[in-house]
């Protein structure tokens, strides 16, 4: 990475960032939304706030950890809140363990490896694919 980095300006890093994950253009954009990936047509990208944007919801407000509109991001199923969600549930986790309380740290383990295997073990791979292939 370092090496990568080090080859470009931070304009042009700034700009292959842009398209990357800013700007959509056809042919370069690639959506940080797991229902674009999981609800694909063919090759082309799913639609926000279809089924899997609802069960991404559904999931957070189960948990008590509801998302409610951070600045920028258009839908819960966006990769930086999936990954602050599982983020807190380590966290809260390690909380538990700290304090002895198993019950509650298994609990917390399980809603974060059925998130993980019901969501972002769905998607995360064809997204990483999709920015390695999209990448100028």
């Amino acid at each position: 990475m370092a090496l990568y980095v080090s080859k470009f300006s931070i304009e042009d890093l700034s700009t292959e960032f842009n398209s990357l994950f800013m700007v959509p253009n056809r042919g370069s954009y690639v959506p940080p939304y797991e229902s674009c990936f999981r609800d694909k047509n063919g090759e082309a990208y799913g639609n926000l706030w279809g089924d899997t944007t609802a069960d991404v919801k559904r999931f957070y407000q189960a948990t008590g950890n509801d998302v409610e509109n951070p600045i920028g991001i258009f839908a819960p199923d966006h990769i930086g809140v999936e990954l602050a969600f599982v983020a807190r549930l380590c966290a809260t986790e390690s909380d538990y363990l700290k304090r002895g309380d198993l019950a509650n740290a298994d609990r917390i383990e399980s809603l974060r490896k059925t998130f993980l295997n019901n969501h972002m073990g769905k998607w995360m791979r064809d997204y990483s694919e999709a920015v390695k292939t999209s990448a100028a």
